[in-house]
């Protein structure tokens, strides 16, 4: 179970209340549902009476842009600004209970005590997986989840209270094993003096869909029997290529490689049959297709010779999905209990009136509204993390 420790007494960021989220895990795919148990300890009186859950989605970029810096350096400019990017594509926020119960015929004002409320959250298949990418200080991105729980302040001006708690999530399947299963091309190389004559080069692959550990089985069938000039061998890759953009100053793309494993086949006869394991890193993230940020995997083939007068061909190009190791996203996670003596008082999560539900979608727009200003600023880079704020 996902769980921190939970005692007030040493927290020294809110000494009114915090909120903890309770998950029984912090690795969900899209489209899971997200259940779990809001433990609130009020030490303070507090004007606000809505408590509601929320999964906010984030993605950001930034990068500098080599042709970008040649032309600055050219005008002896020497301060290079990074090409960035922000995000806010995912907002939801369920209302969970009114300390109030609706009883608005004074200003409401909730008393110190200790609660426990269950609390769930669908999430869709079309969200983007998280991400944690950091070549240097200025080039580096993210996509990242966070569970917030809040009760909201009846005045504005005023701070929630509050708990947060980072998940981790992969983007549902973007291929189906159907597609791209078998390729097979006939190559005619560029050549500057004679006729090299052609090859066929036929490709099975065992699945589209992978999770990190796994292996890719590739059937590589050659036949170079009306090919004049001899194919040293084949060479077989799997890469990760990253594509982040920016909206400011101006919308620009950068690509990184993040990785390229690499086998050579050799080729001893004109025909060929070869079964080549591909190992995928376990530490591998997952696919990903977002607004600003696209992570794609594919297996290539191609034959090399090393005839100075033959030019390779374009590879055979598998693409495929890779969905990060639950295992290995989940060693951050840190196994810690409440303590026994925590005896809260246990709640149901209430169904709001229409006028309920029209106070706290006002309620909520304002505290959004606001949030989102100071969302939009932050350009740091962080890791992932467990967030406990009873700590």
């Amino acid at each position: 179970m996902s769980k921190n420790q939970f005692n007030p007494e040493i927290n020294q960021q809110d000494q009114r209340g915090l909120i903890y989220i309770e998950i029984p895990k912090l690795f969900y795919t899209g489209g899971d549902d997200i259940e779990g148990i809001l433990h609130i300890s009020l030490m303070k009186e507090f004007k606000g009476s809505f408590l509601a859950i929320n999964l906010l989605g984030i993605e950001e970029t930034s990068f500098t842009d080599v042709s970008n810096q040649k032309r600055k350096q050219a005008s002896k400019q020497s301060v290079i600004s990074p090409f960035t990017g922000s995000n806010v594509f995912l907002n939801l926020t369920i209302p969970l209970y009114d300390f109030s119960n609706g009883d608005k015929t004074k200003e409401f004002v909730l008393k110190p005590g200790n609660w426990s409320i269950p609390f769930k959250l669908n999430t869709t298949s079309e969200l983007p997986s998280s991400l944690h990418f950091k070549n240097d200080e200025e080039n580096y991105c993210f996509i990242r989840y966070t569970l917030n729980a809040y009760i909201f302040p009846t005045n504005q001006c005023d701070q929630p209270i509050q708990g947060s708690q980072e998940i981790c999530l992969r983007q549902s399947s973007l291929l189906t094993d159907d597609e791209f299963l078998e390729n097979e091309y006939e190559r005619s190389p560029r050549q500057c003096c004679f006729k090299t004559g052609s090859y066929t080069l036929q490709a099975n692959i065992n699945a589209v869909n992978f999770i990190g550990g796994e292996t890719i089985q590739l059937v590589l069938l050659g036949d170079f029997t009306k090919f004049t000039s001899k194919v040293d061998y084949i060479d077989v890759s799997l890469d990760g290529r990253l594509c982040i953009k920016s909206k400011t100053p101006q919308q620009i793309k950068k690509y990184f490689n993040l990785y390229s494993i690499q086998y050579e086949i050799k080729v001893e006869n004109k025909k060929c049959q070869q079964t080549i394991n591909i190992s995928i890193p376990k530490n591998s993230p997952s696919s990903i297709l977002s607004e600003l940020i696209e992570l794609q995997f594919s297996v290539n083939a191609k034959a090399i010779t090393s005839t100075c007068f033959v030019e390779p061909s374009d590879p055979l190009n598998f693409n495929i999905q890779i969905n990060s190791n639950e295992d290995y996203n989940d060693s951050f996670n840190n196994q810690q209990q409440l303590p026994q003596n925590w005896q809260p008082e246990v709640l149901q999560r209430q169904i709001f009136d229409s006028q309920q539900a029209i106070d706290f979608q006002k309620i909520s727009i304002q505290f959004f509204s606001q949030d989102q200003s100071n969302i939009k600023n932050q350009k740091t880079m962080e890791e992932p993390r467990m967030n406990n704020p009873l700590v």
